[in-house]
């Protein structure tokens, strides 16, 4: 199948873009295990760059007590 669009056409994406929300409650228990390690190797007073995700706002949150 191909998808036409103006000025072209374009094979159809493989990808599937899962909404925010179920992404978030997928798998809980393990991106809140993940953000606790990870949030532990973080000295305070540290800069961080953080990217978007479900993880790495779990990141963010465990990141919450650090001074």
């Amino acid at each position: 199948m191909i998808l036409r669009h103006h000025g072209g056409a374009a094979l159809p994406s493989s990808s599937v873009n899962t909404p925010w929300h179920d992404r978030k409650a997928t798998q809980t228990e393990e991106k809140e295990r993940i953000a606790r390690k990870v949030a532990a190797q973080i000295p305070n007073g540290s800069t961080l760059f953080i990217d978007i995700g479900t993880t790495p706002e779990a990141v963010a949150h465990a990141l919450l007590g650090h001074s």
